[in-house]
């Protein structure tokens, strides 16, 4: 696949958010299409509201195609209104080959997964 020209600002999405989950399984929202700009492909795994997760992976993902990049163990404060944390890893649907970078959130009280105290399904989701 062809790599997209990063040389101008970057207005309209060349890359696509995927939801999938049922009744039965979690609802997971992830890209594809970044890698064309050779970035890992972001992955969120929460069962949020799918425009909810829509505006979260597309912030982020305006700001790789414009050149910012991303990798495992990064933390941003300044993309959404609360640290975000990236994590590499395995997707939860896919290859077993291929590698995701996954959008961490807090739960409401501003708490990781990795810490005590954190809320589900914001536990669940490394």
């Amino acid at each position: 696949m062809e790599k997209e020209d990063f040389t101008k600002p970057i207005t309209k999405p060349y890359w696509m958010i995927h939801t999938v989950g049922d009744k039965y399984h979690p609802t997971i929202s992830h890209t594809h299409g970044l890698c064309r700009g050779g970035h890992l492909e972001l992955e969120l795994n929460l069962p949020l509201i799918q425009k909810q997760a829509m505006d979260i992976l597309n912030t982020i993902a305006f700001e790789i195609a414009n050149g910012k990049t991303f990798k495992d163990n990064d933390v941003d404060n300044t993309l959404l209104t609360c640290s975000i944390v990236f994590k590499e890893t395995k997707p939860v649907y896919g290859d077993e080959d291929d590698k995701v970078l996954r959008v961490i959130l807090p739960d409401s009280n501003f708490v990781f997964p990795w810490e005590d105290g954190c809320e589900e399904p914001y536990k669940s989701q490394i």
